[in-house]
């Protein structure tokens, strides 16, 4: 494996660290729907479990082992995406690696709990985003760094063969 993707492992392994310490940290010493005021009128850390998918969708059904597969499969995917994409593709590699940490943060909640640990309350005034966690920070944040990655990288355009070539086929 190249320096570059040992580096970028060595990242996600620490987003997926922080991730487990933070929602320990929650669990630890916060009770179930408690909020602790960080930055008054803009966040706060409100300890819930959303049993569905990210921002609670489907949190009616009792999902975590369908989504549990689903998180399973996509990480090994993910994985295989991230090993066979070249070391010139940074953005792209950087962006998988953060998604597979999200996803592999959640997914340990999911087969632990049932459901995921979210904490980050982010408001203004009584309009609140739904609450997050770092693995979801890690998500978002690779989702936007891989697809600004597929926008904006060119594509060399392949040489046209001019008159004087011989085509061996034909």
């Amino acid at each position: 494996m190249t320096p570059y993707k040992t580096f970028l492992l060595a990242l996600a392994t620490v987003a997926l660290i922080i991730d487990i310490l933070t929602k320990d940290m929650v669990v630890q010493s916060m009770a179930l729907y408690e909020s602790i005021e960080v930055i008054p009128g803009i966040l706060n850390f409100t300890y819930i479990r959303n049993m569905g998918v990210a921002f609670g969708l489907f949190s009616e059904y009792n999902a975590a082992m369908v989504l549990s597969a689903i998180s399973g499969i996509a990480i090994i995917f993910l994985s295989y995406l991230f090993h066979s994409t070249g070391e010139d593709k940074k953005l792209e590699l950087l962006g998988i690696a953060l998604i597979i940490s999200g996803a592999a943060g959640n997914l340990i909640d999911r087969i632990q709990m049932q459901g995921v640990i979210d904490f980050i309350d982010v408001f203004w005034k009584e309009h609140h985003w739904p609450a997050f966690n770092v693995a979801d920070s890690a998500i978002t944040i690779g989702m936007a760094v891989f697809i600004y990655s597929l926008l904006t990288t060119k594509e060399e355009p392949t040489p046209k063969k001019t008159e004087d070539e011989e085509d061996p086929f034909t």
